[in-house]
């Protein structure tokens, strides 16, 4: 719990019981000093220093409302997770442990950069799973390196090709043409739904995939393995 949450409370008359109060270490009272300083505004994101930011990538299907159950019996078998400052009326600050405390939890869907401008707008854009590949160098790069797409000829990754030149048309269709089947195949293999969508194929799959095999091939830069002559409107 952070400071502010404990000292805005439930309200009179509703706040739970509290099972324990103990006095400061000397680490928590720099933090309770440092915290003290922090600004908190009301439904606001708290800069909050007790409080530490942690990141996870997790494979396979995620039970979003098992992962929150989960955290709420972590609160309910640790005490040591409720505590919190308290300072209000009292001459020096405290650690407090409420016998109960409601579960900060939040569940935010991934929303593709391309789409967040029109969100940001208020527009809903339905259907995400419908949404066509797209033809970048590293996803289609990523099919070249792999053998699922084989040039007719070797090609130097050095030799930059013009944009509208057969072998990049065809390449960028190719790219395209298998993300679909693509996703279906990553779904059917790690036991997904629709759930997982084309964007997430193409961000955390063959994006982030296709650029690891071009480093690994081609050190140090990791160069695509057909290179195109585009002035960046292009990719």
């Amino acid at each position: 719990m952070t400071a502010a949450g404990t000292e805005t409370g439930s309200g009179p008359g509703i706040a739970p019981d509290i099972e324990d109060v103990m006095a400061l270490s000397p680490l928590q009272e720099g933090l309770y000093s440092l915290t003290a300083l922090a600004e908190f505004v009301a439904d606001q994101p708290a800069d909050d220093p007790y409080v530490i930011g942690m990141a996870a990538d997790i494979s396979g299907a995620l039970d979003a409302e098992l992962l929150r159950d989960c955290a709420a019996k972590m609160l309910t078998r640790h005490p040591n997770l409720r505590a919190s400052f308290f300072s209000q009326g009292i001459a020096r600050p405290v650690q407090i442990v409420p016998s109960r405390v409601e579960l900060p939890w939040s569940h935010i869907a991934a929303v593709p950069a391309a789409l967040e401008p029109l969100e940001a707008a208020g527009l809903t854009v339905a259907d995400i799973d419908g949404l066509t590949g797209l033809a970048e160098y590293r996803n289609g790069g990523l099919l070249v390196d792999l053998g699922t797409v084989c040039p007719r000829a070797p090609i130097d990754p050095l030799l930059r090709h013009d944009v509208g030149s057969e072998l990049i048309v065809e390449w960028r269709a190719l790219t395209v043409a298998l993300m679909d089947p693509l996703v279906g195949l990553v779904r059917e293999r790690l036991g997904l739904d629709s759930n997982f969508t084309m964007p997430q194929l193409l961000q955390g799959g063959t994006w982030n995939a296709g650029r690891k095999i071009a480093h690994a091939l081609r050190p140090p830069d990791g160069p695509p393995p057909i290179a195109v002559a585009a002035d960046g409107t292009v990719f």
